[in-house]
């Protein structure tokens, strides 16, 4: 762990309880790596101005914020990271008080609107265009087909585990978490050929525990994966690269495919409602994906057409 200097001043005990906090508090790695870059870079850029820890202001915080040169989105990220750490700290007798407390986002609202989605034709393109010969790439088009149908989030369906892909009567669903318990989504028709030639074509014994999207082995053998996750980083330098050979946009990312599916869902006559509960989320936040051509009316997952 590449520790801030504002840390490592304060002596052994400070580091303990620093490290502590991204082993006991932050449970989920994808989580944990994004805090770690957010906090590094906020006490990082405290220390020309601070002479300690102890020595960060409210008015330190807000104006990091204000200056931040991210998304929305990043901020709320990062600003997150500050404040539960600063918590952490205060608990432990580090801090007197929390100086992110109550600190609020500036308000852009440019920069909050999800990314531009793929036209259909496009997203069509960018399925097609992955070699699927060998398992990488069966792994690759399966994980941006659950992006596209199932309206995930990137981080969300990382943490799917081969126990979350099941069947009930029939119908394939992926179970994926939520607070207050986990949501069963049904399965897209091509998502769900998708997933079953990926697993299929893996040919070993998955184990109920295992992550449905696996890292690839190291020496870059395409017909093996290993049993640990996808880290989010690796996931997204994958999309990068899939969306590169496709000749498609740089602008394009995770988010342009889950709105792909969005748009396209609405477009086929489905409600905002039933998205919001497609995609586990607000009616508010599938909104900001709408744009005046895509019609609101009714139903089903496989009204998206690709």
């Amino acid at each position: 762990m590449n520790l801030p200097s504002l840390i490592t001043d304060q002596g052994p005990q400070t580091v303990n309880i620093y490290q502590a906090f991204f082993i006991e508090k932050i449970t989920n790695e994808n989580t944990r790596d994004a805090y770690l870059v957010a906090v590094k870079r906020f006490l990082d850029w405290c220390k020309d101005r601070c002479d300690n820890l102890q020595g960060i202001t409210k008015n330190d915080v807000s104006d990091y914020v204000s200056g931040h040169p991210g998304s929305v989105r990043t901020i709320k990220q990062h600003l997150s990271a500050v404040r539960k750490l600063f918590e952490w700290l205060e608990t432990k007798g580090v801090l007197n008080d929390n100086p992110a407390t109550g600190i609020k986002i500036p308000q852009r609202a440019e920069n909050n609107r999800p990314k531009t989605p793929l036209t259909a034709r496009e997203a069509r393109h960018l399925l097609d265009s992955i070699d699927v010969s060998h398992l990488v790439g069966l792994r690759d088009r399966a994980l941006i087909g659950v992006l596209i149908f199932s309206l995930s989030k990137i981080s969300t369906a990382l943490t799917l585990k081969r126990k979350d892909f099941l069947e009930r009567d029939g119908i394939y669903y992926l179970r994926f978490p939520k607070k207050g318990g986990n949501h069963l989504v049904p399965i897209h028709h091509l998502e769900l050929e998708y997933l079953r030639t990926y697993i299929d074509a893996a040919g070993e014994d998955w184990l109920d525990e295992d992550y449905l999207f696996r890292s690839s082995d190291r020496s870059r053998r395409r017909n093996k994966l290993l049993r640990q996750c996808m880290t989010r980083k690796g996931a997204l330098k994958m999309l990068k690269r899939r969306i590169k050979e496709a000749s498609l946009s740089s602008s394009i990312d995770s988010r342009s495919l889950r709105g792909t599916g969005i748009v396209e869902y609405l477009r086929g006559g489905g409600d905002i409602e039933t998205a919001a509960r497609i995609a586990g989320d607000s009616p508010s936040s599938i909104e900001n994906y709408i744009n005046r051509h895509a019609p609101v009316g009714q139903l089903e997952v496989n009204r998206i057409e690709i």
